[in-house]
């Protein structure tokens, strides 16, 4: 299980480019967000990743309303290795 949590993890920027733009925003949206709240703070750091990538294929407000929030999740985040990954991806 673990192993599948950490694939999908990596692989949403790639999903994102094959989706189409209701579906990137109902299912890799809502996967994205299964994985920034994941139990293990390595699936954490996956989905931190990825959210630069995923932004890219996104609207401003979408942004706003999606990846914003998640974010902010990952800054609060308990785990100091999801919050150094996020300080990297977003300077």
């Amino acid at each position: 299980m673990l192993l599948l949590q950490r694939v999908t993890a990596i692989k949403i920027p790639e999903m994102c480019k094959v989706y189409e733009k209701q579906h990137l925003l109902q299912d890799l949206i809502t996967m994205l967000k299964n994985r920034s709240s994941d139990e293990q703070d390595q699936i954490r750091v996956l989905a931190t990743e990825s959210f630069k990538e995923v932004a890219k294929f996104l609207t401003r407000d979408e942004n706003k309303t999606y990846i914003l929030p998640l974010i902010i999740q990952a800054a609060e985040d308990k785990s100091w290795r999801v919050r150094l990954c996020l300080s990297k991806n977003f300077t």
